[in-house]
Parts: C-alpha cells; structure tokens; sequence
C-alpha cells in the first residue's frame, strides 16, 4: 500500500507542480507560446525573429517538460490514475498538433545560405545554440521540400514492422513445456526465460534454450519477412533524405564518427583469445562440456543477505567515495527526501529509471525489495542522476541532455565501483569470485554479444541498401556464423541458435546496439584510469560528468581519456577484463 510507504521514500509531485491550479496555469501558458511559435511562419530568415523565436522555444520547452515530468511520475507510481491518464493524453495531442504545426522550421531552415547560418552563430544571445546552428550547413543537405517532407512524414505511420514484431513475440509465440529434475512440466515464455537460463540444472537450461528458439523457428518466415520490410523502410527513408545508407544516417545524426564502429569490431575480434580463455574456465568448472546455454548460469552465488534502504545508500557512498565530497553531497541531497520513489507498490510501474525537472533536479524510481540486485540497480540509477546532476550545474538548458552515446557510461561505471567494492570486502574466496562472475557475465553479454548483434545489423542493413537478396536462410546462416566465431571452439552452438537474431526487440531501431558496447568499454576504461591516478583522473572525470551535450560524444569522451577513433583507446579497456578473467581462474584454480 503506497499510503503506507514512509513520507521520505516517495516522490513529493509539489517539487514539480504545487496543485493543479498551478497545472493549469502552465498549460494555459504553453498554449499562448504555442501561438507564438506558429506566428514565425516565414519569418525565420529575420534574424531578430530568428532569436525570439529560439528564446521563446526554449521557454515552451520548460513549461511542457515541466507538465510532461509531472504526468509521467503519476502515471509511474499508479497507472491506475484516471486525472493523470486523461492529463496525459490532453497534452500528447496538444504536443503533436504543435509539431505538425511548426513544420514549416525545417523548411526554412534548409534555405538559410552558409553565410547567413555564420551570422546567427556569432550572436552572443545565441551562444548555447552555436553548434545547433552550425549543424545546420550540413543538416540541411538532408531536409527536403516542405510538400515532401510531409509525405516522409506521413508514410513513416504505415512502417510499424516493430508492432508487428512486438505483438507477435510477446501474444501469439508457442513455447514448448519444459521439465524440471523432480519432473514437474512448466510453462516458459520471454520473461521466465532468462530465469530458467540461470538454473543450476544444464538440462533445464538446454531446454529452456531450445524451446525458445523453436518457437522463433517456427515463425521464422513470417518475422523475416516482417524484418525485411522493416530494413527496406530504414533504407528508403534514408536514401530519400540523401544519405548513403541507414549506417550512414543514425551515425551522422548522433554526430559520431563510423571509425568508432570500425575501431570497436576490430577490438572485439582482437580480444575474442581473452573471452575464449574465460570460457574455457567455465567449462573447467563444469566437468569439461560448456554449451551456449551455460554462460548466465552463477556457478559462485552471491551472499544471501538483506540490504535495507538505508544500508544500500551507505554501500553506494562508500563504493564511489573516490568521487570526493561534492559527488557525496549531490548523493544526499538526491536521498534527502522526495526525489527517490523507493519501493514497490500496487500498480507501481516496474523497473527503475531516473530522469530531471526544467530547473535541473534528479528524480529516480527504484523497486527496492532489499537483494543485491537492488543495490546494484541504485548504483545504476544514482550514477545516472549525479551525471545529470553534474551537466544540469554546468551546462545551459538546452545543452544539459546528454547522448545516449554516452548516457549509460556513467550508471555503468558506478556499477563496476559498486562490484570492485563489494569483492574488496568479501569475507571469502567464493564471494569474491561470485562478484569477479558477475563482472565478467555482465561484460560478456554487452561488450561480446551486443558486437556480434551489431556486426549481424551491419550485414543485413547493407545487403538491403546493396540492392541484394536477402532471405530468412542466409539471416539464420549468418547468425549461426556469427555465433561460432564469437563463442570460439570450445563452446557447442546448436543448429537452433541459428534463430536467436529473430528474438532481438533492439533490431528495429537501427544501430543502437553498439552503444551498449561502446558504453561498457568506455566505464571500463574510466574506472581502470581512476584506479591508476584518481588524482589526475577524477577531476577529468567530474569534467566530462558535466559536459552535457555541449559537444560531439566522442569529444566529450576524450576528456577522461578515452579516444574510440582510435583502436588503442579500446584495446586498452580490455586489460580490466583481463584482471577479471585473470582473477577469477587463480581464485578458481582453473
């Protein structure tokens, strides 16, 4: 019952809007900046409209993300809540209207001349918009015709490959029964499935595995056709607004350069003799067999114990201590009271996310049920909020989001702390290594698997834009490949796994899933730096915390230190994954 839940341990709404009256009067005023807005309409090429255009955007902005936080945390904690539904769904047409309405920015922008775009990023009062504006020379290579543009839009609403995918997967999918040791049948399906990989029992992950897959075997004609459509949409809306291919678009979008895809696969592949070393000690471990379905199986267990609350926030101090007092009072003033949603109540949305008001403050909703995993989802949830913390004290409005490029280096980073920390105090071999594994399943499952899904992506999404055939038979065929290479000779791939590609939800949202990658090696490296000279390196550290989106991503990044347009940057994040492999076999003695 959430009227039960400590005053302390629940979101206070009035940190964001006070009552509805006060509700009401935002909203009326983001109507009348709406109104605003549209009146620009072929005006934008004045430089003064231009700028009080800008100004007043950005006061928009603040208002509707201020109403927008609001319904969002209500609906969160009950969604169940009538007011807030009906709220919600008055401000998303109102929100859509305005976008329809302001169409006409992207049009005019694209008619700017250079020098005009020049003019515009030399005004002070434009300052925190200057790279925004200087985009624009090349954005606008890709902005087409006003009457076009509308036509894009609209044929995007027929390309929902994703629903399609989604419906089926998770509503229409028959997975076999499995038996359990004391022959009990039981019912799998996606969300039971990673509880039944980590079963002690290698039978009952086998054949959680293999019921999973055959069920995606028996529906693999429909969702590579369905898979196909969805590649042939990337590509013809990336091709219509001029760009090579889709690689091409969601890397020129995100401001990234590809050497960065370029420079992760060849590490990956270099450092693949480091994993296979890893696995081998796995299959040591395990009487000498090891399959595909035997990598999230804990063969150490972690301590059964209890973390209360307050006991988890201490761990999370003690474990980033090395961030100094500034980084701990920004944790207490998170914990004070009223930004932590803390524990589960009934029609409480699942999971844990954090997010930040108009004026710069952190909000994160957790599940706390008192286990490990709650504490390492706090560490999680607490690195991004000081993240946010740290652009919101430094950075103008506009430039405190930062890219997801970079958005999960720093939950992931905390969580490394949090793990290096908890195996630093163990009071026995066994608790270490059982820390040691989880660093490492948690490294291989981003770091190895999210390359491998990236390379299968890259293959696909180029057979498409090369104009070749492309079936469900050469998908599987080079996913099973794939999973032989990266899971190295001694590990027994199953002609079923042949189908895992066709299970990925992160495929139709094009190139993303090199990020997780990109992320963990990043964390990696800066905590491995941190390690070496926290002096020198904290302060680069707190920098890059602080930088927002105020550059490229990949700049932002070289201000702790790590340059992934150079292959070095990545192979270097690799020898913290070989202390934990290292580590692991003499504590194991394999």
């Amino acid at each position: 019952d959430r009227n039960q839940a400590p005053e302390n341990t629940k979101w206070n709404f009035a940190y964001i809007i006070k009552n509805e009256e006060e509700y009401g009067r935002i909203f009326a005023t983001a109507k009348k900046q709406a109104k605003k807005l549209a009146s620009y309409k072929g005006k934008l090429k004045n430089k003064k409209d231009y700028i009080s255009f800008i100004e007043t955007n950005e006061e928009f902005s603040k208002n509707t993300n201020r109403l927008c936080l609001y319904l969002s945390l209500k609906c969160s904690v009950d969604n169940k809540d009538i007011e807030a539904i009906k709220k919600d769904q008055e401000l998303t047409y109102f929100l859509e209207n305005v976008e329809k309405e302001l169409a006409f920015v992207s049009a005019e922008q694209k008619k700017f001349t250079n020098s005009y775009i020049h003019e515009l990023a030399s005004e002070k009062c434009l300052a925190a918009y200057r790279q925004d504006v200087l985009d624009l020379i090349e954005d606008k290579k890709h902005i087409l015709p006003e009457e076009q543009e509308k036509l894009l839009t609209g044929a995007g609403t027929f390309s929902r490959a994703d629903e399609v995918f989604k419906f089926l997967t998770t509503s229409e999918l028959d997975f076999a029964d499995i038996s359990l040791p004391n022959g009990k049948k039981v019912k799998i399906d996606e969300n039971k499935y990673s509880l039944y990989m980590e079963n002690k029992n290698a039978q009952v992950r086998q054949q959680a595995m293999l019921s999973v897959m055959n069920a995606y075997k028996k529906h693999n004609l429909s969702i590579s056709a369905n898979f196909v459509s969805h590649l042939k949409a990337c590509d013809f809306f990336s091709t219509s607004c001029k760009f090579k291919s889709t690689f091409e678009r969601e890397f020129h979008n995100e401001k990234i350069s590809t050497k960065v895809y370029d420079n992760l696969i060849a590490s990956v592949h270099k450092n693949l003799p480091i994993f296979y070393s890893w696995a081998a000690a796995r299959k040591k471990l395990l009487g000498g067999k090891i399959s595909i379905s035997d990598f999230s199986n804990p063969l150490f267990n972690l301590p059964n114990r209890k973390y209360s609350y307050e006991q988890s926030i201490q761990i999370v101090k003690d474990a980033t201590s090395v961030f100094g007092a500034d980084y701990k009072k920004g944790l207490e003033k998170l914990t004070s009271g009223g930004y932590v949603d803390v524990y589960p109540t009934a029609n409480k949305q699942k999971g844990a996310y954090e997010t930040s008001d108009y004026d710069g403050q952190q909000f994160v909703m957790l599940n706390h049920v008192g286990d490990f995993s709650s504490v390492e989802t706090m560490a999680h949830e607490f690195g991004h909020a000081m993240h946010s913390h740290y652009s919101e004290l430094k950075q103008p409005y506009n430039l405190r989001d930062y890219s997801i490029f970079v958005g999960e280096i720093a939950s992931t980073v905390n969580e490394i702390l949090l793990m290096e920390y908890m195996k630093q105090n163990a009071k026995t071999t066994k608790e270490k290594l059982s820390y040691i594994e989880k660093l490492l399943q948690v490294a291989d499952g981003t770091i190895f698997r999210q390359t491998m899904f990236s390379e299968f992506e890259y293959f696909v999404h180029s057979t498409i834009n090369k104009k070749q055939p492309l079936t469900y038979d050469a998908m599987n065929k080079k996913y099973f490949e794939l999973n032989k290479f990266y899971f190295g000779k001694n590990v027994k791939i199953y002609p079923e796994n042949a189908y895992g590609w066709s299970r990925i939800p992160h495929f139709y949202r094009p190139f993303y899933v090199y990020k997780y990658a990109t992320g963990m090696l990043a964390a990696m490296l800066i905590v491995k730096k941190i390690k070496e000279n926290p002096k020198l390196n904290v302060p680069k550290y707190k920098a890059f915390l602080s930088a927002g989106s105020s550059d490229k991503p990949t700049e932002i990044l070289k201000l702790v230190g790590v340059d992934f347009e150079k292959e070095e940057s990545f192979n270097e994040a690799f020898d913290l994954y070989k202390d934990w492999v290292c580590e692991y076999k003499e504590g194991a003695k394999c």
